[in-house]
């Protein structure tokens, strides 16, 4: 355990040190760069879910909404394990809007597909693939105003919180993990 938490710091901090002289350090920015990360994570899987489920025949807007749900299911625990901190509302609340955010994301990501593939003619696979950025926007935002606290995980939040300097300090020396 003491060797993730010591990758994870080494993560987090060389993450700092990369976005602090951009002008985007901070916590904010390092809870988007996670979820940027999760979100290239399900963007895989819902692409890959929709390429296999195309392999078997299914239209494109069923596959595209099914691989997509299996997408939200892996963003939701991902999310919650790494991003944003539970507990603002009850599980069983917490998943009720989500439900919601996700539909409008259905939505969003659907009517994309459809606008794409049908009336554009671009290639099934590139009208999913474009269609992920309005709907990585909306989930991103949704997500911290709507399901979950806007604070960032505990665990990310502490290892951020050890990590913070004053602009401009070089950033402290990196452990070693694998020692």
């Amino acid at each position: 355990m003491a060797t993730v938490t010591a990758c994870a710091t080494a993560l987090l901090r060389l993450l700092l040190w990369v976005l602090e002289p951009l002008g985007f350090a901070g916590p904010r920015m390092v809870q988007f760069a996670l979820y940027l990360l999760v979100g290239g994570i399900t963007f895989w899987i819902d692409i890959g879910g929709f390429l296999i489920i195309r392999l078997f025949g299914t239209p494109v807007l069923p596959a595209s909404a099914a691989s997509f749900v299996i997408a939200v299911l892996a963003n939701y625990a991902l999310c919650r394990a790494i991003v944003f901190r539970g507990g603002r509302f009850s599980r069983i609340e917490e998943l009720g809007r989500l439900f919601v955010v996700a539909l409008v994301g259905l939505g969003l990501n659907s009517a994309m597909v459809w606008f794409l593939a049908v009336w554009l003619h671009v290639d099934p696979t590139a009208s999913k693939v474009l269609a992920v950025i309005p709907v990585l926007a909306w989930n991103y935002l949704a997500r911290r105003a709507l399901v979950f606290d806007a604070e960032m995980a505990g665990g990310v939040a502490a290892v951020v919180a050890r990590t913070e300097r004053p602009l401009g300090q070089s950033p402290p020396e990196l452990p070693n993990p694998m020692k």
